[in-house]
């Protein structure tokens, strides 16, 4: 039988710790469709995989229980805090993107409007427009300025 290296289970560690971490925010936060699941369930395991080792150095030091637990648990804890964190870290950024001061003097919701969203500067331009003439009446102002007759 093999045995394996530090190495192996150090990745091994990651990788429970990244797809627990997914698992749980997906159970917390459930998601619309499938392909949000995916997306969510890949975009955790990645960041888990990646971040979790400095994640779970950083938690381990703040906590001050570096010493007291070994590298294992340190990477699975890392990677599951960091795959759980990393869904929530980008709809916070969505949302704050999404929210921004530029949305909030520019646009407002309008419920009548077919996408629920029209903005204030669209307002302005409608109510500065000028109503076009109808055709006969533009052609008519046009001859006359022209000095031709109708008859």
């Amino acid at each position: 039988m093999t045995e394996f290296t530090d190495a192996a289970w150090l990745w091994a560690a990651k990788g429970a710790g990244a797809v627990a971490g997914s698992a749980i925010s997906l159970a917390y936060i459930l998601p619309r469709e499938r392909r949000e699941a995916a997306a969510r369930f890949a975009v955790g395991v990645v960041c888990g995989l990646v971040f979790g080792g400095t994640a779970g150095l950083k938690i381990a030091n703040e906590l001050g229980i570096r010493n007291a637990i070994g590298a294992n648990e340190i990477v699975l804890m890392g990677s599951a805090i960091a795959s759980l964190c990393a869904w929530w870290l980008l709809g916070f950024a969505r949302r704050a993107l999404d929210h921004s001061a530029f949305e909030r003097v520019f646009l407002e919701r309008d419920p009548e409007s077919p996408d629920r969203l029209s903005g204030r500067i669209i307002r302005r331009l409608r109510a500065t427009e000028r109503p076009l003439p109808a055709q006969g009446t533009q052609d008519a102002e046009k001859r006359e300025g022209e000095g031709v007759d109708e008859r």
